[in-house]
């Protein structure tokens, strides 16, 4: 093992023996900041990995009308639309 491995298991140890930190499900505060870090975080990542619909223009594949007129039902109920 790594010198690094051994560190993170020493520290991963100290920490869940020790007291030291107060874990998120132990404070409501610092629960309410971590899921708000990880939303505004994951809609960064959802705004930088977007593709431009400009490059949405090849067809891949095509469906038969049986198939798609059940897809359409499926996404109408789903979207309750």
């Amino acid at each position: 093992m790594t010198i690094l491995t051994v560190a993170a298991i020493a520290l991963t140890v100290l920490i869940s023996v020790t007291s030291v930190i107060r874990f998120a499900y132990r404070s409501p505060s610092l629960h309410v900041a971590v899921e708000t870090a990880a939303a505004l975080i994951s809609l960064l990542a959802a705004q930088l990995l977007t593709v431009p619909t400009a490059l949405l223009v090849e067809h891949i594949t095509t469906v038969a009308p049986e198939r798609l007129q059940e897809l359409c039902t499926a996404l109408n109920i789903a979207a309750r639309c």
